[in-house]
């Protein structure tokens, strides 16, 4: 297995929706990373993953044969030596569940990539989602898109949890 290289490096921007009972949206805007290089978005995941939808693009020419359709989307634990699930990327980097896009099989700027990949519920609680480029050999991709992660899978936001704890005080002092 070829090792991974971890990187916040060329990030342009990269958010992520999260809530406490749903789907996960990671949305795209300029991530730039070269071939193995891959980012962890904050957060646990708790739940399964249905689906995943991608509708991405490459706003640049890929790099050594980096295409579009290696954007990958990779589950794993928190310092990536477990590879729980990977979703998109030419490489196989050893991962327990493998998927790959149906679209975006191109270098050239412009390429739209994703499609709907049925996951089938598996869970995938604790583990955390990378971000990254799955050609290993590849040089730098620049994407911009959505990536939807559908199921029951949910990263409470840190704003969802405060919201949380003020009910739980607010409540606790009404009863009083």
């Amino acid at each position: 297995m070829k090792k991974l290289t971890l990187t916040m490096a060329g990030v342009a921007a990269m958010t992520l929706a999260g809530s406490a009972a749903a789907d996960v949206s990671i949305t795209l805007d300029g991530f730039t990373a070269a071939g193995s290089q891959f980012s962890m978005i904050d957060g646990t995941l708790s739940g399964s993953i249905d689906t995943a939808v991608g509708d991405f693009m490459l706003d640049a020419e890929g790099q050594n044969w980096t295409w579009c359709s290696d954007l990958t989307v990779m589950i794993a634990n928190a310092d990536l030596s477990e590879l729980y699930m990977q979703i998109g990327g030419y490489s196989n980097y050893g991962a327990a569940h493998r998927f790959t896009w149906s679209q975006g099989d191109s270098g050239a700027t412009g390429t739209a990539g994703g499609g709907t990949i049925d996951i089938g519920g598996i869970d995938v609680s604790g583990y955390h989602i990378w971000i990254g480029n799955g050609y290993g050999s590849g040089g730098d991709g620049v994407w911009s898109g959505q990536i939807d992660l559908l199921g029951s899978v949910a990263v409470p936001a840190p704003g969802a949890l405060a919201l949380l704890g003020l009910a739980g005080l607010a409540g606790r002092r009404r009863r009083r």
